[in-house]
This record gives C-alpha cells, structure tokens and sequence, in this order.
C-alpha cells in the first residue's frame, strides 16, 4: 500500500511544509488589535433573509410565477428595499431593510438553481 501512495505522489500531512510569512514579520507592518463585536449586528438579518429568500424564490420560480416572473418580482422587490437599508435611522427600519435585501438581493439566487431550471424538458 505505502508503495501506490509513493507512486501516485500522496503525501502525509506531517509531510507538509506551511509557512506564514506574514507572522514573521516585524512588528512595524501590523498592529496587534484585540477582536471589537459589531454593535449592531445587521448582516444577521441580511444572511437569514438570504437563506429564507433562497428557498423562497426558487420554489416560487418552480410553481406559479416561473422562473422570469419570480426574477422580475424579487428585483423589483430588491429595489424597493434599498431605501429601508440605506437612508434610515431606526435600527428595527435597518433590520427590516437588512433581510429584505438578503431576500431579493441574494435569494433571487434561489431561481437558478431550482429543480425546473436544471431539468431538461
């Protein structure tokens, strides 16, 4: 067995050589910072909004709307959205804003990789 693995060139994880340049050098390129939690952490609500848009629209892109008109809905939709997520004060606007953009923004992802658009008819 050790004589295939020469053969095809496997190499063992000990075998490895891994070297950070980066940590070697000196301390004037970088500033040791201890890691600051975001305050308000909207890209929360942006990624569930993804996941949840995801599932959505590729479903709704296999039933009633087909596959333009759920793109068509969900970019309109998005581009409704926009203002909530950028020209606003109140953080429950901002958190509304954030999963809705994941949802039309990102989940209109969801339509191409739907079992409709990957079958052949």
């Amino acid at each position: 067995m050790n004589i295939a693995r020469a053969e095809l060139g496997a190499v063992r994880l000990e075998e490895l050589r891994f070297d950070n340049r980066y940590g070697r050098l000196p301390p004037d390129f970088y500033t040791r910072l201890s890691p600051t939690p975001l305050p308000e952490p909207y890209l929360v609500a942006f990624n569930v909004g993804a996941i949840i848009g995801t599932a959505s629209w590729g479903r709704l892109s296999e039933a009633a709307l087909g596959r333009r008109g759920a793109v068509t809905l969900a970019a309109l939709l998005g581009v409704c959205a926009i203002p909530m997520y950028l020209g606003v004060d109140e953080p429950v606007t901002l958190w509304i804003g954030a999963f809705l953009m994941g949802a039309c923004g990102c989940g209109i992802w969801g339509t191409r990789f739907s079992s409709s658009s990957t079958t052949k008819r």
